[in-house]
């Protein structure tokens, strides 16, 4: 049994609020990988700001862990392979949680400080009486969005890195939008220069 205390930067948790804070939200969990590559489950009963995410580990020693917890997520030779879905779940708001990913490197007093590893596209629904089921967003030169992507968990500004041959050029939203909200996709960073 092992306990992490986790807390991040401006914009690294769970659920985005009001005035663009964002917080952690009870049932949320992590990847927590040890010195032996193992993909441990760790999760929290608590909200909040800062939380304290408690599993087991296989090996005691350096650990590198992923926002959301991914049950197919390997870590080799220090980058972390996961995957951003393409169909995400449109909130008002913010984005839907389990959804942002971030890693971390934990430090010696097993504190995790988590840093996004995508960016966020967001658009207002105007006011218009029609009824929308789902928004799609793709850069006009097949850019990748989704899909597949390695992250260095130790780097001082990690950042998703798409693996080409899993990547998608879209990604869509959908379920229930309201007029005048404000939503977010959740995308793999990069220009979309045309």
């Amino acid at each position: 049994y092992k306990e992490f205390h986790a807390g991040s930067d401006v914009l690294t948790r769970t659920a985005l609020t009001e005035g663009g804070g964002v917080f952690w939200v009870a049932s949320d969990a992590v990847s927590v990988f040890d010195r032996v590559g193992a993909n441990n489950r760790f999760s929290t009963d608590e909200g909040g700001a800062s939380v304290t995410f408690s599993g087991s580990v296989s090996a005691e020693g350096a650990y590198l862990a992923l926002y959301p917890y991914d049950a197919d997520a390997r870590i080799s030779e220090g980058l972390i392979s996961a995957e951003l879905p393409p169909v995400q779940t449109a909130t008002a708001g913010g984005f839907a949680s389990g959804l942002n990913p971030s890693v971390a490197a934990a430090d010696a007093r097993d504190n995790l400080f988590f840093r996004n590893v995508c960016a966020l596209v967001k658009f207002t629904l105007g006011q218009g009486g029609d009824v929308v089921a789902g928004a799609s967003l793709r850069g006009n030169g097949g850019e990748p969005l989704a899909g597949k992507f390695t992250a260095d968990a130790s780097a001082e500004q990690p950042s998703a890195v798409p693996v080409p041959e899993a990547s998608e050029t879209e990604v869509e939203l959908s379920g229930s939008f309201e007029e005048g909200s404000v939503y977010y996709f959740v995308v793999l960073p990069g220009d979309l220069s045309d």
